[in-house]
């Protein structure tokens, strides 16, 4: 599943460098490609000249760049390069400073259900003049002292600072918990209150029946799929002798935030009923459920699974494309109904 990580921080505090190593150590752990962004390089391209008297018409610019319109280009330009990667199953790190950004760029990762990670570097003040010093850069002193302290003192920050004053991009990687840094929908700033971080995954049993069949019945997308048969504690219980070490549950303390029923009749595996309580989603939970569900497919000698979506539910499909499940266009599913109580159409 692609995920995005967005760095942030005032200048000197190692943004562009902790993203790099952090790309590096991303592709490492995954095995997988990632994509970098770094937004100075789109305010690089504007290149402005060092006389701007030529530029003047009776005192005023005859072709004026502001720098509310550079910004607006550099996120333009940010979120269809970041957006762009994401439709490439691509994971996405980004290093740039947001100051007011941030409902963006978490409507980008919901959008592509895609878990954000907002990590806001930070550095002491005589750190972070010391590093512009030897950049070169003391234009910029003013500036970087003056975002140091805005970003370290907005209220959506908190909790995602970072001081690496005299840390090296290693210290930073070994140090940092990004699931610490995770940013999800659903609160005013966005940001995961500390007692919603942790949630487990483990395998479903029986006595987990009615917190399971009451998360089912919190959506009408999984509601609907219900049937009174197979769905019944004792249909259940028989499909979780038959299947132990296949279902999965998502569990923060006793409550029961996502499922996910997996068999497979010795040939292919079958996905049923995956379900994430709404006010946890976007956080990786239904990812993390699949890639438990596969893993214990494959140690069962399981080399191929398959699901059903309805077709109108956009957002299952969009999920699951995701997860690299493919649309079959080339076949009809047929099915017949063996229990006068359950219609053939469910």
């Amino acid at each position: 599943m692609a995920s995005i990580v967005f760095v942030s921080g005032a200048c000197g505090c190692g943004k562009s460098t902790f993203a790099d190593a952090y790309a590096q150590h991303l592709m490492r752990q995954k095995h997988k490609t990632c994509y970098v962004i770094h937004g100075d390089d789109f305010h690089r391209g504007f290149v402005e000249p060092e006389d701007k008297g030529d530029f003047f018409v009776n005192g005023q610019a005859s072709d004026p760049v502001l720098w509310e319109d550079i910004l607006r280009f550099n996120w333009d330009c940010i979120m269809a390069a970041a957006e762009r990667a994401l439709q490439q199953h691509l994971d996405v790190v980004i290093d740039y400073v947001i100051e007011d950004e941030l409902p963006r760029v978490r409507s980008l990762a919901e959008r592509y259900d895609a878990p954000l990670y907002y990590i806001v570097l930070t550095a002491d003040a005589e750190e972070i003049e010391r590093r512009i010093r030897s950049r070169g850069d003391v234009d910029l002193m003013e500036r970087a002292l003056f975002l140091k302290h805005k970003l370290e003192t907005m209220p959506e920050n908190q909790g995602h600072l970072y001081n690496n004053t005299g840390k090296t991009p290693d210290d930073e990687i070994r140090e940092i918990d990004m699931n610490r840094y995770i940013v999800v929908p659903g609160s005013d700033t966005g940001l995961v209150p500390d007692q919603e971080k942790e949630y487990a995954i483990r395998n479903v049993t029986i006595g987990d029946y009615d917190r399971i069949y009451d998360l089912w019945n919190s959506t009408e997308q999984s509601r609907r799929a219900l049937n009174p048969v197979d769905d019944s504690r004792e249909g259940i219980a028989r499909y979780l002798r038959r299947n132990p070490g296949t279902c999965f549950a998502a569990t923060q303390g006793e409550r029961i935030i996502g499922v996910i029923l997996t068999g497979h009749d010795g040939r292919r595996g079958i996905i049923h009923h995956m379900c994430v309580h709404p006010d946890f989603r976007r956080r990786g939970v239904a990812a993390r459920l699949v890639s438990a569900a596969e893993k214990a497919l494959k140690q069962e000698g399981i080399q191929k699974v398959f699901g059903l979506v309805f077709v109108d539910n956009a957002a299952a499909n969009a999920f699951w494309e995701r997860q690299g499940y493919t649309l079959r266009t080339n076949l009809n599913y047929r099915n017949k109904s063996l229990n006068e109580r359950i219609p053939t159409g469910e």
